[in-house]
């Protein structure tokens, strides 16, 4: 219970998930090979693969990035 007149963000939020270091959380690998299968699914159309994610191609670009994930066409999206 809060002590003084406001409450601060931590007594109110819920705990976030933390990554095991060195590695992805859970969510982030189950992400990761959601996109591995639509990018083999897909033939690597990172349209289609962001259109069934419901993200845009920015942000499907960005995952790639962050899991190091290639393209198929020789570019990890790192240009």
């Amino acid at each position: 219970m809060a002590s003084g007149s406001h409450i601060e963000p931590g007594e109110w939020l819920p705990p976030q998930p933390q990554a095991k270091p060195g590695g992805l959380s859970k969510l982030e690998h189950m992400e990761r090979e959601e996109i591995m299968r639509l990018m083999e699914l897909f033939r690597g159309n990172l349209g289609q693969v962001a259109k069934e994610l419901g993200i845009s191609r920015t942000t499907l670009w960005r995952r790639l990035k962050d899991y190091n994930l290639q393209t198929g066409n020789g570019s990890d999206g790192s240009d």
